[in-house]
């Protein structure tokens, strides 16, 4: 017999009645929820509590109100200073960088198709960026 076979049996016997210990009790809860579930069955139905019937009519009400005030606060989107029209539909031209954001609200309100939206940084002007926006047809409400 080698030296280390003693402890190596030793050890797993420790393992063994550690496991026991460790994870026995916890297979056991977990057979005896299974039972458990399994005495009740499916005929039984659902837990009996209170149901969500949806939103009430004042909730509603609120959520409608809430949102005509959303629509009123926001600012009318107007074309950004320094963008042109090339032709209908199409624009062009450079937009500082802190109305960029004004431009993505511009394409947005105007009831048209989005179909090109370009902004690029410029080497000559880095306070600007050179746009393209091009528009189709308009989009049915």
């Amino acid at each position: 017999m080698r030296p280390g076979a003693p402890l190596f049996a030793a050890a797993l016997a420790a393992a063994g009645a550690a496991w026991a210990f460790a994870v026995g009790p916890a297979i056991r809860e977990g057979a005896a929820a299974a039972a458990a579930v399994g005495e009740a069955g499916p005929a039984r139905g659902p837990a009996p509590g209170p149901r969500w019937a949806g939103p009430t009519e004042s909730e509603v009400v609120r959520a409608r109100e809430a949102v005509a005030a959303l629509r009123a606060a926001a600012p009318p989107a107007t074309r950004p200073p320094g963008l042109r029209e090339d032709e209908p539909g199409s624009f062009r031209g450079r937009v500082r960088w802190s109305e960029v954001q004004d431009l993505f609200a511009w394409a947005a309100a105007t009831g048209r198709a989005l179909e090109i939206l370009e902004v690029r940084s410029r080497e000559d002007d880095p306070d600007r960026a050179e746009c393209r926006v091009l528009l189709g047809a308009e989009e049915p409400r």
